[in-house]
């Protein structure tokens, strides 16, 4: 496995790790409100619950991540890259400081 490869798979798991803590943000922010078990689910739920702000965004990005999973084509992978860093980088970010300052 060359080192793209390797790099696109951590993405990839990377993107799975930020809608498991999205989920466990839901249980944080309305622990009896939530029946989530897929993506698309906590997706719907999060924008509900204003965990997330563009929900037309995130479930564009859990499109893009089904899509991903079994494609090997280096355009696509590029493509895709293109899109975390210019699109879905700022929504995670989002999620991740929201979170932070629930915790607290």
């Amino acid at each position: 496995m060359n080192q793209k490869e390797i790099r696109w798979k951590e993405r990839y798991q990377n993107l799975q790790r930020a809608f498991a803590q999205l989920q466990k943000g839901l249980a944080i922010t309305e622990p009896n409100d939530v029946d989530a078990a897929f993506p698309r689910d906590i997706v719907k739920q999060a924008f509900r619950h204003e965990l997330i702000g563009d929900g037309e965004l995130w479930l564009n990005m859990l499109e893009n991540r089904n899509r991903m999973a079994h494609t090997y084509d280096e355009s696509a992978a590029n493509a895709a890259l293109r899109l975390i860093r210019e699109n879905y980088f700022d929504a995670l970010q989002q999620v991740v400081s929201l979170l932070d300052q629930k915790k607290k």
